[in-house]
C-alpha cells in the first residue's frame, strides 16, 4: 500500500499550521520546543557496548499561558505532565528548548530579553528560565509558585502552620514585622479560620482539605504572578474538591494571576480552565478552548479521555464503559514511529505509522496533531 501524503487527508478548509502565536505583550509564559530526556543508570560494560537510550519524558512541547488565564494540561499517568510542571517551576533543567517568562519587573540579569511595548515601562522583560541561577532564579520563584499534589509530603512535619508560611517570606527578605500580618491575611483568604486556632498547629493535625488550603496559602503568600497547580485535587473527596476549585477561581479573579492546572481529571479541568492542552507520551496532541475540546474533540486520545469520565447517572453504575482505545501507554524508552498514538488508535493508517502529524488547524484557536482530525471531530466512525 502506497504511503498517503498529508494533502490527501486534510480537507480544503483546514490548514497545516504551527501552534498559535500569542503576541509578546499578551503571554505570561511560553515554552518553545521544550524537551527533557532522562538516562537510566547502567553498568560500565553496558555503557561500552551501546550508547545510552534516552527516556523522552517531554519531547518538543510548545505551550503558551496567557495573562490571567487558567490553562489546563491534561493526560493520563506517565504522559509527562509532572515533568512539564517541574521544568516550568525551575525544579528541573530542560535538555533543550526554551521557557520564556514575561516579567513585569526589570531585573539586572543577562538572561533578560527586552521586547518593545507601549506601556509606561517602555519594554517587556522576558526571562529565559532555563538559564536562571542565583538571585535571578530566586526572583523567578517569588513570581511563579507551585501547589503540590500531595500537600502532606511537601510540608516539613517539624514546622507549624506559622512556620510553613513564614519560611518563604523569610527567604525572600520580607521584614519580620510584616510577616505576621501577611500570614494572617492569607489564612483568612484560604478560609483556615479562626486564624488563631491554626497558627500553632502541625500539618499532621489538619484534614486533607485543610492541608491543601495550607498548600495554596503557601503558594500565594508571596503574591506571585503565576501559580502552577500539579494535580491539586486528585487526593481529595468530591465535596472538598469542589471547594478547592472554587477557591482557586476566586484567587485568580482577585489577584489577576495566570495558572497552569495539570490534571488527569477532565471533569475538574472543565470546571476551572479557560483553555486545554492534551498531552500524550511527551507531546501535545490537541489544544483549544475548553468548551471546544470537550464538546468537539478532534483527536482520538481526547475522545478516550472523555469516554473514561465516570457517568454520574446511578442507573448506569454497573455499565461497563467501552473505551475507543486499547492497551497501555507505551514506554518513553521505545516511542513508536510516526504518530506515537498509532498503536492504540482506531483511526490509524499507513501514514500514521511513518509520519508524525503536525498541529492541524480545526477552528480558530483549536488545533489537533492528527491526520484524521476532521473525521474525529465530525464523529465519523473509523
Amino acid at each position: 500500500m502506497p504511503s498517503l501524503r498529508g494533502e490527501d487527508l486534510v480537507t480544503p478548509h483546514q490548514e497545516v499550521a504551527a501552534l498559535p502565536i500569542i503576541p509578546e505583550r499578551e503571554f505570561a509564559l511560553r515554552t518553545v520546543d521544550l524537551t527533557r530526556y532522562f538516562y537510566g543508570r547502567r553498568g560500565l560494560l553496558s555503557q561500552l557496548k551501546r550508547p545510552p537510550i534516552p527516556i523522552r519524558a517531554v519531547d518538543g512541547v510548545n505551550l503558551t499561558i496567557q495573562r490571567e488565564e487558567i490553562l489546563g494540561l491534561v493526560g493520563e499517568s506517565s504522559c509527562g505532565k509532572s515533568t512539564v510542571v517541574r521544568l516550568i517551576a525551575g525544579l528541573l533543567k530542560p535538555s533543550g528548548g526554551e521557557i520564556l517568562y514575561r516579567s513585569g519587573t526589570v531585573q539586572p540579569s543577562t538572561t533578560l530579553v527586552a521586547y518593545p511595548d507601549s506601556t509606561e515601562h517602555g519594554s517587556i522583560e522576558v526571562l529565559h528560565v532555563e538559564k536562571l541561577q542565583g538571585e535571578s532564579i530566586k526572583f523567578y520563584r517569588s513570581q511563579v509558585s507551585l501547589i503540590f499534589q500531595d500537600p502532606f509530603s511537601s510540608f516539613d512535619p517539624r514546622f507549624t502552620v506559622r512556620g510553613i508560611l513564614e519560611e518563604p517570606l523569610s527567604v525572600h527578605g520580607v521584614a519580620e514585622k510584616e510577616r505576621r500580618g501577611l500570614i494572617e491575611e492569607i489564612l483568612e483568604e484560604t478560609r483556615l479560620t479562626p486564624v488563631s486556632e491554626f497558627l500553632d498547629r502541625y500539618p499532621h493535625t489538619l484534614s486533607g482539605g485543610q492541608r491543601q488550603r495550607l498548600g495554596i496559602a503557601r503558594a500565594l503568600v508571596l503574591d506571585p504572578r503565576m501559580v502552577i497547580a500539579d494535580e491539586p485535587v486528585s487526593m481529595l473527596d468530591v465535596a472538598i474538591r469542589a471547594q478547592i476549585l472554587e477557591l482557586l477561581l476566586e484567587e485568580r479573579r482577585k489577584r489577576r494571576i495566570s495558572m497552569l492546572f495539570a490534571t488527569h481529571d477532565l471533569s475538574a479541568a472543565r470546571q476551572i480552565c479557560d483553555r486545554l492542552v492534551v498531552m500524550y507520551l511527551g507531546k501535545l496532541v490537541e489544544e483549544g478552548l475548553t468548551a471546544d475540546v470537550i464538546q468537539s474533540p478532534a483527536h482520538p486520545y481526547t475522545l478516550a479521555l472523555i469516554a473514561a469520565v465516570p457517568d454520574p447517572e446511578p442507573a448506569n453504575r454497573s455499565r461497563i464503559i467501552d473505551l475507543p482505545i486499547k492497551g497501555e501507554i507505551p514506554s518513553a524508552l521505545e516511542v513508536p514511529s510516526g504518530c506515537r498514538f498509532h498503536p492504540r488508535c482506531p483511526y490509524a493508517g499507513e501514514q500514521c505509522r511513518v509520519e508524525e502529524p503536525p498541529p492541524i488547524k480545526i477552528d480558530d484557536n483549536h488545533y489537533s496533531a492528527c491526520w484524521f482530525a476532521e473525521k474525529v471531530k465530525c464523529g465519523v466512525a473509523p
